[in-house]
């Protein structure tokens, strides 16, 4: 017997599918009850995940600006590793 495989999309796999369905009921007249529950819930999820992309944009100058610490200028882009900056920082803490 297949195995079964379970597979749990990205948000920016249901990005699209959710964008279409917004847009379903924002557009139609009359909506019911249940079809302005639905769009509220749509949006509400569109704010979520907008407040975690700004969380993620915030965490990776974080990270950014460690890496530029622990080696110079433009430091993200040159191949270090997360170790390889640890270990340095290690080094510049005298630890």
């Amino acid at each position: 017997m297949p195995e079964t495989i379970n597979l749990t999309p990205t948000w920016t796999g249901l990005l699209p599918q959710m964008l279409e369905a917004y847009t379903y009921f924002a557009m139609k007249p009359n909506r019911t009850e249940d079809e302005a529950d639905h769009l509220r819930v749509l949006r509400d999820e569109f704010i979520k995940m907008a407040r975690g992309a700004d969380r993620m944009n915030v965490f990776a100058d974080f990270i950014e600006d460690v890496y530029e610490i622990a080696f110079g200028d433009d430091a993200i882009n040159r191949d270090y590793t997360n170790d390889e900056v640890l270990e340095r920082l290690s080094e510049i803490a005298g630890n």
